[in-house]
């Protein structure tokens, strides 16, 4: 599954720690924009 560019930027950009440092991190963060975008 291929993400768009700034999908994954917005994603980085606000917790790029959190992201680094905890796994779970990038799923819930990845849930969370999935779920945004589903309601938008």
């Amino acid at each position: 599954m291929d993400f768009p560019g700034f999908v994954i930027i917005l994603i980085l950009m606000p917790s790029t720690f959190n992201i680094f440092w905890d796994a779970t991190g990038w799923s819930n963060h990845l849930q969370r924009s999935f779920y945004e975008m589903g309601s938008v």
